[in-house]
Parts: C-alpha cells; sequence; structure tokens
C-alpha cells in the first residue's frame, strides 16, 4: 500500500530551485514511487529540552507466572508495567544512566520525537512472554536519534527501528547478549540507520515478505559497521543499498531470494573504528566529538599532539584527562520464586 516517510528538517538555504536543509533525506524522492512535497509546518505543543537520567527503575511482577522456551523456563507476567520512558511530541530530549529491569518496552522513541540521545542505560531480565511484540528495550521510531553505550539482555529485538521510520537514527557502541531474535530494521521500509560497532546475536535487514503482519523490505539505506555478531542478513532493495562493512560475524541468507547488499572486509573491522563518530568530527569538529563520547571512544578520534624531547629523553604524548563516573550498581531485585505477591 502506498504510504509517506516524513521528514522533519530545517531549511537552512535557497540556491535558485535548490533548497539546503540540516540533516540528510534517507530515501530517494522519485516521480515514479509518489515523488515528494515540501511543506511548512507547527508544532507549538512539542516540548522541548528536557530528560530522564541517574535512575533505577524495576517493575514488580507476579513471580509465580511461568513459560517455557524449549527447555528454558522463564518468568512470563504480563499484568505489570511494561514500560520505563516514551518520548513522543519532543524534540532536544535525552535519557541517560537509566538502570531497568523487569520490563518490556523499556525506552521508546516516538514518531513525533526529533533530537533524541539515549546513552548509558541498561535493560536487564525482562519480563513478557517471548512472543512477538515483546521485548523491545530500545525501539526507535523517531528521527535524529543517538542510542549509545547501551546495553540489554535476553531481548528480543535489542537495537531496534520500527515501521516506516524516515532516519537517520545511530546505535552507537551498544551491547546485546542472551538474544531471541535479531537487531535491525524491523518492518516496512525504515531508512537510514547506522549500526556502529554495535554488538547483538544476529543484525539483520531483508525482505522479510509476509512475516508479522506483511512486514516487507524491513529497511533501506541501513549500515552495519564494524559490528559484532554471530550472523549477518544483508539484502539489496529497489531503489536503494544496504551495507555490511568490517563485520565480525558470518555471513547467512535470508529466507526469502533477493539481491546481497553492499560486503565489505568480512571478518576484519576497517578505519575509522566509528563512522558515526568520525564523520561528527569532520563536520563539527573534535569538540563535539568531545562532548558526547566517553575516554574510550576517543582513542583514535581525539588527536595527539608529537612526542616533544627533553634532557635526552622522549615524553609520551600527554592523553586527556576524562573524568568519568563510577559505574552504578544494579540492586538486587529478584525475589523468591516462592513470593507470588
Amino acid at each position: 500500500k502506498p504510504f509517506t516517510l516524513a521528514f522533519m528538517r530545517v531549511i537552512t538555504g535557497i540556491r535558485g530551485n535548490r533548497i539546503i536543509v540540516d540533516a540528510p533525506i534517507a530515501s530517494a524522492i522519485q516521480a515514479d514511487y509518489g515523488g515528494g512535497e515540501i511543506y511548512a509546518y507547527k508544532w507549538p505543543a512539542r516540548i522541548e529540552q528536557i530528560g530522564v537520567e541517574n535512575m533505577q527503575i524495576v517493575s514488580e511482577f507476579n513471580s509465580g507466572a511461568w513459560a517455557k522456551d524449549g527447555k528454558t523456563t522463564y518468568y512470563s507476567d504480563e499484568k505489570h508495567c511494561r514500560r520505563a520512558v516514551m518520548f513522543d511530541a519532543v524534540q532536544n530530549a535525552w535519557a541517560r544512566g537509566l538502570l531497568l529491569a523487569h520490563l518490556d518496552f523499556d525506552i521508546g522513541v516516538e514518531n513525533g520525537a526529533k533530537w533524541v540521545t539515549i546513552q548509558d542505560c541498561t535493560s536487564r531480565r525482562p519480563v513478557s512472554l517471548i512472543r512477538k511484540g515483546r521485548r523491545y528495550p530500545f525501539f526507535v521510531s523517531g528521527q535524529l536519534t543517538l542510542v549509545q553505550r547501551c546495553r540489554a539482555s535476553d531481548a528480543r529485538h535489542a537495537f531496534v527501528v520500527g515501521a516506516r521510520v524516515p532516519g537517520p537514527n545511530t546505535f552507537l557502541d551498544c551491547r546485546s547478549a542472551h538474544d531471541c531474535s535479531y537487531s535491525g530494521p524491523h518492518q516496512r521500509w525504515s531508512v537510514g540507520v547506522l549500526y556502529d560497532n554495535v554488538t547483538s546475536d544476529v543484525l539483520d535487514v531483508q525482505n522479510r515478505g509476509r512475516a508479522g503482519m506483511g512486514h516487507g523490505w524491513a529497511g533501506a539505506q541501513i549500515v552495519f559497521w564494524n559490528s559484532t555478531a554471530r550472523t549477518v542478513v544483508c539484502q539489496r532493495p529497489p531503489t536503494a543499498l544496504n551495507f555490511a562493512i568490517g563485520c565480525k560475524a558470518e555471513r547467512a541468507l535470508a529466507a526469502k531470494p533477493e539481491h546481497e547488499g553492499w560486503w565489505e572486509s568480512l571478518g576484519r573491522p576497517v578505519e575509522p573504528r566509528s563512522l558515526y563518530l568520525h564523520q561528527l568530527r569532520d563536520r563539527l569538529g573534535i569538540n563535539a566529538v568531545r562532548n558526547i563520547a566517553n575516554f574510550d571512544q576517543l582513542d583514535g578520534i581525539e588527536p595527539h599532539k608529537a612526542p616533544t624531547m627533553s634532557r635526552g629523553r622522549q615524553r609520551a604524548p600527554k592523553r586527556r584527562n576524562v573524568r568519568r563516573p563510577p559505574p552504578a550498581k544494579l540492586a538486587p531485585v529478584d525475589r523468591n520464586p516462592d513470593d507470588s505477591r
């Protein structure tokens, strides 16, 4: 069925019949597929400059509700709080330093959200049935979103974008473990997603055909960059490209035969380590990188002064001193299985 991708942009210049906007349009605008239009909009009710940070959010659940997945028994209660933070009708917003447990959709960025950063958040021990529509700890349907240094375990789709998401969006230096399914664009032509140094069991972009409710082509202009997985699936949709570059993974085939995406340097990471941080430095300078990166991320991005000589001895270059807060600890929250409150 026909659909529209609504890219919310700021016009930064007009040169004759050319219009310059502040961020890329991550899908071709072609007359053969309906073309496009530009129109002004106002959103006076949209809030901005708001964040949620440094909190532990734990959902109480009925520990007497169990289910089995193969040989594994797990908590399956669904009559409890399943969401922690949802962003919608907001811009210039953030979540950071959140420790989340026993939820389902931990942090969501809805399609009315723009310029949102999710960083240094951890999702642990989700509680729900393991089936479709569950266990999306970091779910993005907005645009111009950065999710970085986040962790998840036992998720179905740990780092995922929804349907017809206009992008661009980035997952940077994120890790998931014990996945029940894949990370990647989920359905219906979501565009412009960068998975930059993401570790997940499976990274996947393909024509999903009639899977789910008719997912079709999951995504276009998707990049898996220096990421690690057990398997990677990367197919090329019509009118667009998908890329798997520098990934440590086994190349896997999709269920539905299609043209393969752009594969490069499989099993060997490439330079720069982070495409996102490298492009950020080139576009806005090293200070923009320092504003968001931690010490490890600066390695290879931060310029170092050449060694100096003094009294016949060579001095090593000084590295920028970045203060890092002590790691937060998640308080024990698992109850005795006999406690069925």
